[in-house]
């Protein structure tokens, strides 16, 4: 989370228009990519390695 709120820092004081546009919804998408690949992972945890 740090180095992503550097980066969103960084980028507002770089490009503040660019930053308004995209920081809500990279940060969205990452999140929702990492809740969906602990549910894929808890699936092969549980149903194919166990």
């Amino acid at each position: 989370m740090f180095i992503g709120a550097v980066i969103a820092w960084v980028l507002t004081a770089k490009k503040p228009q660019l930053a308004k546009d995209a920081i809500v919804p990279v940060s969205s998408g990452i999140i929702a990519g990492v809740s969906i690949m602990g549910v894929v992972m808890a699936f092969i945890n549980n149903m194919l390695l166990a």
